[in-house]
This record gives structure tokens, sequence and C-alpha cells, in this order.
């Protein structure tokens, strides 16, 4: 999960970048990716998340996704 994808070989490109990688249960939980240093000033690719349900159906429940 993270954001910035758009690499500089673009017209506009993400001027941050930051993923991690998280481990998903059945229970809610909140993740947090820190912003304090980086430039987000253009961010195109605000929220980014890829699955790997390994061969089984799954469901993702987003909510509250806050820049500060």
């Amino acid at each position: 999960m993270g954001f910035g994808l758009i690499d500089d070989d673009k017209t506009y490109p993400d001027t941050a970048k930051q993923m991690q990688e998280i481990v998903l249960t059945k229970s809610w939980q909140e993740f947090t990716i820190k912003t304090k240093r980086l430039d987000l000033s253009c961010i195109r690719s605000g929220f980014v998340l890829f699955s790997s349900p390994e061969g089984f159906d799954h469901e993702i429940y987003i909510d509250d996704i806050v820049f500060k």
C-alpha cells in the first residue's frame, strides 16, 4: 500500500513516493504512512493498493484515507 507511482520520465511525475508492505487479517486495522518530510505538492496517484490473494477470493474495505 502506498502512493506515488508516476516516475520522473513522465510529464507530470509524483513529487513523492512511499510504499509499505502490509499483511491483512479479518479484523479491522488502521495503517499510517508517514509523510512529514515528503514533497506532496503534486501527487497524481494518491493511493495504491496491490493485493495477492494466493488463489482465494477476497474483499478489502478501505475507509478514511487522509493526507496531512
